[in-house]
């Protein structure tokens, strides 16, 4: 879930939670009261919604309670005013519903149902998300209506002009204009806005956030609760037991994180040791050129020097280790040509 939405749900559900405090105590343990599905009219309610009346208010998100009237028409129960959004289909397996509004007239004109209010704003407290398969019709009012776009009667004595939101040239037209929009469903577009009474009336979609917890409850044949603003499973009245899968797959994520430790520490160790042995090969071939040029014990160059005199040349230059050093950047790694007969061969600048 996404974690904005489950915050929102969550707030929601506390204010109803607070307010019900006192006629409906809890110690913190879902109760073993049922939470069969009820009905009211067609629909079918079941969690995250509830029937208030007919469920146990833990049966569901407190703010999707619901009201049933006496003609069995189901609304939405915690709205600024009462019978405002009725829901006409609830999809559980897509997690959607639609809703239509029913006591919405601009200005208490029955003749006009266009809302004064903003729908987003009347639903910012509820945890639904207006779909963005919907269309919307711009009610505009309160400044020079254009003819193409003027509704057939006046509401509450004022002109109203109606577009669906996306039509550019009727937004640029009416930047001066007071405006309401309303979301309907996108099927109605072969319509004109004009023609908004229907449409209106047939509502638009809404959507609610995925309940993973509750999804995966109901998959092992348990009851989804909400206690103290988390989600309980119940099965047969009692918390439900881990299932032997989820148990499985549990110890093998654990099993599989060991051995990727274990293999991760392997790796850093083979990394140390085979920086310590080019280390020790380094100094050991150091000490061989050392070697070369100065045995212990005898004076310097002077064994060298008595074997390029037999040879002859009494030009050869003899270098010093030091100077062997110093034309080789320190035996550096980069001066290194490749190994010969008597070791490692070195590039020299002199």
């Amino acid at each position: 879930m996404h974690p904005a939405l489950l915050l929102l749900l969550r707030l929601s559900s506390l204010l109803h939670l607070l307010s019900s405090a006192v006629a409906f105590p809890s110690n913190g343990t879902a109760s073993n009261t049922s939470c069969t599905p009820a009905r009211c009219g067609e629909l079918n309610i079941s969690y995250p919604f509830t029937l208030g009346g007919v469920q146990s208010f833990e049966c569901g998100f407190p703010a999707f309670n619901l009201t049933c009237d006496a003609s069995h028409r189901a609304y939405l129960s915690r709205t600024f005013r009462d019978h405002l959004y009725r829901v006409q289909e609830i999809f559980y397996d897509n997690n959607s519903l639609v809703v239509a509004m029913d006591t919405a007239f601009s200005g208490g004109d029955e003749r006009c149902p266009v809302p004064d209010f903003n729908i987003s704003s009347s639903l910012s407290l509820f945890p639904l998300i207006i779909s963005g398969k919907n269309k919307e019709i711009t009610f505009v009012c309160n400044c020079e209506v254009p003819p193409t776009m003027k509704l057939p009667q006046t509401c509450a004595n004022r002109s109203i002009g109606a577009y669906f939101s996306e039509d550019t040239e009727a937004r640029r037209a009416t930047t001066n204009c007071s405006s309401v929009s309303v979301p309907v469903r996108a099927f109605q577009e072969k319509r004109q806005a004009r023609d908004y009474v229907p449409m209106i009336s047939d509502g638009f979609l809404l959507e609610w956030p995925a309940l993973e917890d509750c999804d995966a409850c109901m998959r092992r044949g348990g009851e989804c609760r909400f206690v103290q603003l988390s989600i309980q499973c119940l099965c047969d009245g009692r918390p439900c037991p881990t299932s032997r899968r989820n148990g499985r797959e549990s110890l093998a994520i654990k099993i599989g994180s060991g051995v990727a430790a274990a293999l991760l520490c392997l790796l850093i160790l083979a990394a140390v040791y085979l920086v310590i042995l080019y280390k020790r090969k380094k100094r050991k071939r150091s000490a061989s050129l050392v070697g070369l040029i100065r045995d212990e014990g005898t004076p310097p160059l002077v064994s060298l020097r008595k074997e390029f005199s037999m040879t002859g040349s009494p030009r050869t230059h003899i270098f010093t280790y030091e100077e062997l050093d110093e034309a080789t950047d320190g035996f550096s790694d980069a001066r290194e040509l490749g190994v010969g007969g008597f070791g490692t061969v070195y590039k020299g600048t002199l």
